[in-house]
């Protein structure tokens, strides 16, 4: 009885002043883009965590061929272990894995890579921000984000992971900016 009498003046507080440090919607939409739009390790971690859980696989062993993310969802394609040749795009959302889709390698397998190979990866919401000041845009925007490697055609090896991260401005053009591996800018 007693916990209800505190809920009641608790609750008549918080409708009729508003929730205590609420902002503006275009306020966290802004400052999601100047911190990374969820270019928060942790996230690419769990999502990663997932995918490895869903294929019985250790998370350090899974094969990933790029990493997207988003201020909704992180996808990333990652190959099942136990099944040579087979690829899938995986959404990760809200805590997650909302899809999962094959990928169709019959022309060309993709490079795959452990997440443990990009060293870089606790220094995503920095290498963002570096982007964003080499941008230099004054009303630009948060495009994509990626971690990914690729296969070099001439000699069939596979690159360490990179990140890119896009920018663009409606009155200046776009601009995109790459780092390797251990978040040096390309």
């Amino acid at each position: 009885m007693r916990a209800h009498l505190l809920f009641l003046p608790v609750a008549a507080v918080l409708l009729l002043g508003g929730c205590i440090g609420a902002r503006d919607h275009s306020d966290i939409l802004s400052e999601a883009g100047r911190r990374g739009v969820g270019a928060e390790p942790f996230v690419v971690r769990e999502a990663v965590e997932a995918v490895a859980a869903r294929v019985s696989a250790d998370p350090g062993q899974l094969p990933v061929a790029s990493i997207r993310i988003s201020p909704q969802e992180v996808t990333l394609e990652a190959a099942d272990p136990r099944t040579p040749g087979n690829w899938d795009r995986y959404r990760y959302r809200n805590g997650r894995i909302t899809s999962a889709d094959p990928v169709n390698v019959e022309h060309r397998e993709p490079a795959g890579f452990m997440l443990g190979d990009f060293r870089a990866l606790d220094r995503l919401p920095e290498l963002v921000a570096d982007a964003g000041r080499r941008a230099g845009f004054t009303e630009g925007r948060l495009g994509s984000l990626e971690i990914s490697a690729e296969v070099d055609r001439r000699t069939g090896l596979i690159s360490t992971p990179r990140f890119s991260v896009s920018h663009s401005d409606a009155r200046r053009g776009a601009a995109r900016h790459i780092y390797d591996a251990d978040g040096n800018l390309l």
